[in-house]
């Protein structure tokens, strides 16, 4: 089992902090804890073999380590400490293992101890939940085992007493008086904590060559994967000092670390001086000389001013395009005026020349994205995409309104970014770079983008579209509002006509019938008056007058009732159909029965006009000559056309043989008429004997306009 599990992204309360965990391996870790104390005052399983050597517990799968094995194992305290869950590292003959006890105990590194506990998966490899702790004896730490880094990136050295030899980079303060130390081992960054050192051990142990003793941790993933490895160092006494360190770094000018030089830097600490170009605190500094930039690594927070001439202490390390400086310190030398920035074109900057240098060029802004306190700019240029990176952005106006295809001029640290599977000793050509921008100031506006950009031409577009749509819209029911109201003025002027006409004719029909009932009155007193003479041919001549003025008389009550009517102004037709079957059947022995069909609406007056006559005709005939006893009135409203059907049960007569005008009939032929009139279809059914069917069709061009929505109507009523 590793210490990682009790070292990693701890919260700040914990000693080892820096390396933090999520919250749920805490957790995880708390409820494990929880359940070694109940198993100190439990039982673990008796149906397991004990194991007694720390080689046993190693061999163990994480599952089995899960079935808590009885573990008993006596071996040499190499690692405690208390405040981190009282962890505990032992090494028995068979290796390195780690304790995790349920309370403090009073161990120091060096005593021989034995421990009784069960078995857990642990978090990397194997460990032991430790009920019980008892010194044995108090001894030395015997010698550790000799490492190379490749050994320790293996994974087979955790939990295990080694040594490893290394220049000592970086010691830094930690909480509860602990340091943290970086090493350079076999050319690789190999970090550790030491629990108790010094403020003078720290500064002797710098920039020397060291042995460093300690039990080695393994940092890893969430799925148990080594990520690296690291020291837990008990304190100052465990690091001896193999080489001392030079008195002073090497001063070496700036352009001397940068270009070609046969005084061998590598490894060698080194002082050079530049002014700040860009200040990442805690992570990065870029100071430059002239055209040429250096990077340097440094977790130093102190804030600089650009322009201003520091003083940078560090060691000199191979970059990917040009020499970094690692784990450097520096400071302030003196003032000074901001760095020039070099002038170049885009497609100039993927050239290791430009790498950390500070250049200034123009492009154009693609896109924004912004991120917590951090905003990137996409840019273009001759062809060219490019990132513009500022740090600690605050909302900056100047950026934020900064619309697509603005020209730019921006000034910042140019960085090179290498090509996937980079290999130094292969000569590629940086893939792409990013420019580091330094504050709001550094963008600079050249020309806004032409106000015709393609979402406002597409907006242009789309707005002319559809106006044009609601236009043509608007337009076409315009078109039917105009055509309904011609139709509905053409048709109040046709029924404005017609009722002149008919009063016209009234008024006419009225003075001719009444000047010949009159003259027939002075006729027939007359004939009264010579009664007593002829009485016989005046009786005759008497009778005979009375029927013609009785026939007159009918037929102008009539003629004006047709002409006069005032049903159609003031209903449809099926209710004036209604009302002349009422009237024609007073004084009748016979049942008429009027029907509709179909959405009822109002129709063109010449139409409701003709269809009334129509029918009123047709009934007559029926009661007056066909004798019918059953007369049955049907009105259908289809869509487009009006059909009309009038049947009766009568005597019926032959249409080969129709009563002619000589005859005194012209029922047959006004329906004729009327139905060409309306352009319509007559269809006469009859046989003697049989009843007469006639049915007409007429076609209504407005009747969808004038349709009544509430949809389709039957009525039915007996007269």
């Amino acid at each position: 089992m590793s210490l990682q599990s009790k070292s990693v992204n701890r919260p700040r309360a914990f000693p080892f902090a820096p390396w933090r965990w999520p919250s749920w391996p805490c957790a995880a870790r708390l409820i494990a804890i929880l359940g070694g104390c109940v198993a100190a005052t439990g039982q673990t399983p008796t149906n397991l073999p004990a194991i007694t050597s720390v080689a046993q517990v190693r061999a163990l799968t994480p599952v089995e380590a899960n079935d808590r094995y009885p573990v008993h194992l006596k071996g040499i305290a190499t690692f405690y400490d208390p405040s981190e869950f009282w962890a505990l590292f032992i090494m028995d003959p068979t290796g390195g293992m780690f304790i995790k006890l349920s309370k403090t105990n009073h161990v120091v590194p060096g005593d021989r101890v034995e421990i009784q506990g069960y078995s857990d998966p642990g978090d990397f490899a194997p460990m032991v939940q430790g009920n019980e702790v008892r010194v044995l004896s108090h001894g030395e730490l015997p010698p550790p085992k000799k490492v190379s880094f490749d050994e320790l990136a293996t994974g087979r050295e955790d939990g295990g007493w080694v040594e490893v030899r290394g220049i000592v980079r970086v010691v830094r303060p930690a909480s509860e008086g602990r340091s943290y130390i970086e090493l350079r081992v076999d050319g690789e960054r190999l970090s550790g904590l030491v629990t108790s050192m010094d403020a003078a051990t720290a500064a002797r142990v710098i920039n020397s060559t060291v042995r460093l003793r300690g039990v080695c941790y393994s940092r890893l993933n969430s799925r148990r994967q080594l990520r690296a490895p690291w020291l837990a160092i008990t304190d100052g006494t465990s690091i001896q000092i193999e080489r001392s360190a030079e008195q002073d770094a090497v001063t070496v000018p700036l352009a001397n670390l940068l270009q070609y030089n046969s005084e061998g830097l590598y490894g060698r600490r080194v002082r050079v001086k530049g002014a700040v170009a860009l200040q990442q605190p805690g992570r990065a500094l870029f100071i430059v000389d002239g055209n040429q930039g250096l990077r340097v690594k440094t977790q130093q927070t102190t804030r600089v001013a650009l322009g201003e001439i520091v003083e940078v202490t560090g060691y000199p390390s191979l970059g990917q395009y040009s020499p970094i400086l690692e784990d450097a310190t520096f400071r302030r030398v003196e003032l000074g005026e901001a760095p020039q920035p070099i002038e170049a074109q885009i497609d100039q900057l993927l050239n290791d020349t430009y790498d950390a240098a500070l250049v200034k060029v123009r492009a154009k802004l693609l896109n924004q994205v912004h991120g917590w306190r951090e905003l990137t700019l996409v840019l273009e240029g001759n062809s060219t995409t490019l990132n513009a990176h500022l740090d600690g952005y605050n909302e900056d106006p100047r950026l934020t309104e900064l619309e697509s295809g603005t020209e730019l001029e921006l000034t910042g640290v140019c960085v090179l970014q290498p090509v996937e599977n980079w290999n130094p000793s292969i000569n590629s050509r940086p893939q792409s770079f990013q420019l580091l921008l330094r504050s709001a100031d550094d963008v600079t506006v050249i020309a806004q983008p032409p106000w015709w950009t393609l979402p406002r031409l597409l907006w242009a577009v789309s707005i002319l579209s559809v106006g044009a749509v609601a236009g043509f819209s608007w337009i076409v029911v315009l078109d039917r509002r105009v055509r309904r109201q011609t139709r509905i003025i053409q048709e109040k002027a046709q029924r404005a006509a017609a009722l002149e006409e008919r009063s016209r004719i009234a008024r006419e029909f009225h003075d001719t019938l009444e000047q010949e009932l009159a003259a027939i009155s002075m006729q027939l007193d007359t004939v009264s008056a010579q009664f007593d003479n002829a009485p016989e041919i005046a009786r005759e001549m008497l009778d005979l007058a009375r029927n013609m003025s009785r026939r007159s008389l009918a037929e102008a009550r009539r003629s004006v009732w047709d002409l006069r009517s005032h049903l159609l102004e003031n209903s449809d037709l099926a209710t004036a159909l209604t009302e002349v079957a009422k009237a024609l059947a007073v004084n009748s022995q016979s049942q008429i029965v009027v029907s509709t069909a179909g959405s009822r609406r109002k129709l063109p007056g010449s139409i409701e006009s003709n269809l009334l006559r129509l029918t009123q005709e047709a009934t007559t005939n029926a009661l007056k000559h066909a004798r019918a006893s059953h007369i049955a009135i049907h009105l259908t409203y289809l869509p487009k056309r009006i059909q009309l059907e009038v049947t009766d049960d009568g005597v019926g007569f032959d249409p080969r043989h129709c009563p002619s005008i000589d005859e005194g009939h012209f029922g047959l032929l006004d329906m004729g008429e009327r139905v060409e009139r309306m352009g319509g279809h007559l269809n006469i059914e009859s046989a003697p004997g049989r009843g007469t069917r006639i049915a007409v069709e007429v076609a209504d061009h407005a009747g969808r306009d004038h349709a009544d929505t509430a949809g389709e109507a039957h009525l039915e009523e007996a007269v």
